[in-house]
């Protein structure tokens, strides 16, 4: 037996160890650091998606979110596989180009803001994140009009539609309230040390909605900050959220 080679060997792993180990805290502490820049990320994402939700003619607000998409999110197919449940940036924009004349969407956001609660932030990969975010939704429209607070396309009546006795879009209809969506799973890419994001969880979010029609008796518009507040966000919510 060799006593001299053994030794060489095990003093070899030895260091092997300590490189694994000492990679692994560096990476970690890294990452670490990324987090601020990641929940920074997201909450400008969704300060400009609120910013173009406010626009009266529905093919430029339409436009415009194309603009943001480009801006935060970014195509990565290697990430997925197909059995994975998550939208990625293309399945979100497929059939833009006709969603104005299927939908045919009404009136428009005279008021939209969103603002990030809890945030959860873990690596996915070894270049990505997965950060699981509550997030609320405080609006002001008329009519039925294109709702992008969901990360999908939709119509305002789609999501909380109240209507009206006939139950068209209405455009001369005033509604108000507040979305509160909870546990939605944003997957992000760091590109050239800039996260971009590259796909969101199929079922991974709830929400419960308050929406109301504005009328004379309550035309009393909360500040932003009282209606998100007193919204109904607490366990028992969440635990009744519907999912998506």
């Amino acid at each position: 037996m060799n006593i001299r080679r053994i030794n060489r060997g095990i003093a070899l792993g030895c260091v092997l160890a300590v490189g694994t180990v000492s990679y692994v805290v560096y990476d970690q502490k890294q990452f670490s650091k990324g987090q601020d820049s990641i929940k920074s990320i997201i909450e400008q994402y969704f300060n400009d998606v609120a910013s173009v939700q406010v626009t009266k003619n529905q093919e430029k607000a339409l436009d415009a979110y194309k603009n943001v998409m480009d801006k935060y999110w970014v195509n990565n197919n290697d990430w997925f596989n197909e059995d994975d449940f998550i939208f990625d940036k293309s399945s979100l924009t497929e059939g833009w180009d006709t969603i104005i004349k299927d939908w045919q969407p009404t009136g428009h956001f005279e008021k939209c803001e969103m603002r990030i609660g809890d945030v959860s932030i873990n690596k996915y990969g070894n270049n990505g994140a997965v950060a699981t975010v509550d997030y609320d939704v405080y609006c002001e429209y008329f009519g039925a009009p294109l709702d992008f607070s969901n990360v999908h396309v939709t119509t305002a009546d789609q999501d909380y539609y109240v209507g009206n006795e006939n139950g068209d879009k209405d455009e001369s209809v005033k509604y108000k309230g507040t979305k509160n969506y909870f546990a939605t799973e944003f997957y992000l890419e760091n590109v050239d040390g800039d996260w971009r994001i590259v796909g969101v969880g199929r079922f991974s979010n709830g929400y419960s909605s308050n929406i109301s029609k504005v009328t004379e008796e309550n035309n009393d518009s909360k500040a932003v900050d009282d209606n998100m507040a007193n919204s109904d966000t607490d366990s028992d919510s969440k635990a009744g959220g519907q999912n998506e």
